[in-house]
C-alpha cells in the first residue's frame, strides 16, 4: 500500500500560490493543495515617477504591480530579480532583462541609469546602495507592505497530524512562518527553500526537513517541489 501523498501548503498571497500550484499541476496532478496566505500586500500611498526616460528594477511581482497602480508602461527596460517577477513585468509591458534569483547578481546586470526602484517595506539587499557606488543613480521606492497573517485553527492542525509541504520563497517569508510553526509542533515538515539564506533561518525548527533549490528562482522551487510527488513514479 503506498504511502498518503504530503499535503502542500501554499502560504503566499494568493494570485501568486495559484499561478504556481497551475505550474506545478503541469509536472504532478496529485497534489492535495491547502491555500493559507501568511502575508497580506497592502499598497502603500508612495507618488512613483513617471516611466519616461527611466530604467526599472523589480525585485518581486508585488513591486511591478505597486508601479502599475500609478501608471502604463511602454517598453521601458526593467531588470527583474527571477522568473516569476520578469513574467509579470513582460505582461505589462515592460521590456525585460532577467536576473537568476539573486539581487546582488541582478545589480551586476545594470550598467545605466536613472534606476527606478520599487520593492516592499523589507529587503534583504539595498539594490541602490550598491548601484550608486557604482556611479549609477537610483531612486527606492517603498511602495508595499507585507502583513503577517495566523495559520487557521484548520490549516495548524493538518501541520500539527499530518506530512505536509511547505515552500519558502523569501526571508520574510521565512521569518514569518518560524514564528507561527514555534506555536504548532509540526509532525513532519518538509520545508523545499529558494536559497541557503532562506534555508539557515529554518534550518533548527523540530522536526521540520529543509531542502534548497539548485537555482534561486520559480523554476528551482517547481523542481523542488514537485519531487516530493514524484519520487518512486
Amino acid at each position: 500500500m503506498k504511502s498518503p501523498k504530503p499535503v502542500l501548503i501554499m502560504t503566499r498571497p494568493m494570485g501568486q500560490a495559484r499561478d504556481f500550484i497551475d505550474a506545478l499541476r503541469e509536472i504532478c496532478d496529485d497534489v492535495a493543495v491547502e491555500y493559507a496566505p501568511l502575508v497580506e500586500i497592502a499598497f502603500l500611498p508612495v507618488t512613483l515617477p513617471p516611466p519616461e526616460n527611466r530604467i526599472f528594477s523589480f525585485t518581486s511581482a508585488n513591486g511591478v504591480d505597486a508601479y502599475l497602480r500609478a501608471h502604463r508602461v511602454s517598453g521601458n527596460h526593467a531588470y527583474c530579480v527571477n522568473d516569476a517577477t520578469a513574467t509579470r513585468a513582460r505582461a505589462a509591458g515592460f521590456f525585460v532583462t532577467q536576473g537568476s534569483g539573486d539581487g546582488a547578481a541582478m545589480a551586476e546586470m545594470i550598467t545605466d541609469g536613472p534606476v527606478c526602484y520599487v520593492h516592499g517595506e523589507q529587503i534583504s539587499f539595498d539594490l541602490c546602495a550598491n548601484l550608486e557606488r557604482r556611479g549609477i543613480a537610483c531612486d527606492a521606492y517603498a511602495s508595499y507592505r507585507q502583513i503577517p497573517v495566523d495559520f487557521l485553527s484548520g490549516v495548524r492542525n493538518i501541520i500539527h497530524s499530518e506530512q505536509c509541504v511547505i515552500p519558502v520563497f523569501s526571508t520574510n517569508g521565512a521569518n514569518i512562518l518560524r514564528a507561527q510553526l514555534q506555536q504548532i509542533k509540526p509532525r513532519n515538515l518538509i520545508l523545499p527553500c529558494i536559497s541557503d539564506q532562506v534555508a539557515a533561518l529554518l534550518s533548527d525548527m523540530p522536526n521540520c526537513y529543509v531542502q534548497i533549490a539548485k537555482s534561486p528562482n520559480r523554476a528551482g522551487m517547481l523542481s523542488l517541489v514537485s519531487g516530493a510527488y514524484t519520487a518512486g513514479k
